[in-house]
Order: C-alpha cells, then sequence, then structure tokens
C-alpha cells in the first residue's frame, strides 16, 4: 500500500529499488555525487506493525552489514496511520 513516484529528470542509472519485502514499504537508493541517499515511504497498519518488522529485517540484512561505512543518508517518510498511546 506503499507508493513512491521518482521524477523522470532524475536518470535511471542514479537510482534503484532496495529489496525490503513488504508492500507497505517502498525504498530506494538515490546516488548523488558521493553519497548516497536512501529513502523509505512507509505505511503503518492500525492493526498490525508488519511493515515495521519488515523494514528492521531489511536494515539487519546482509546487504545491510556490506553498505555499513559508506557515505550515505537515511530520510524515513511514513504515513502516521498507527498510533501510539503517549
Amino acid at each position: 500500500r506503499a507508493l513512491t513516484l521518482i521524477s523522470r529528470r532524475i536518470v535511471t542509472n542514479r537510482w534503484k529499488r532496495m529489496d525490503v519485502e513488504s508492500t507497505d514499504v517502498v525504498g530506494i537508493s538515490i546516488k548523488i555525487e558521493e553519497k548516497t541517499v536512501r529513502i523509505f515511504n512507509i505505511y503503518n497498519d492500525r492493526e498490525h506493525s508488519r511493515s515495521t518488522r519488515a523494514l528492521d529485517f531489511y536494515l539487519r540484512s546482509a546487504e545491510e552489514w556490506r553498505q555499513k561505512g559508506r557515505n550515505r543518508a537515511d530520510v524515513w517518510v511514513r504515513h502516521f496511520n498507527q498510533h501510539h498511546p503517549m
């Protein structure tokens, strides 16, 4: 249920989709000069937290460990549908 639209002005060899195993999480990485910016678009259903668990699994995956230490930034965009009793 997450959707991320990418402008045609961004050259296709500068970005790629990341394989987060959830229809509620879209991850893309964009190469900007020497830095990689990763954008995670997250939809949280009020009934469960499967999207959060899928993202957690992705971030702990082997791919993440290989990328550790590289010049990158993360952006998390989220639909705040899941309420927290604060």
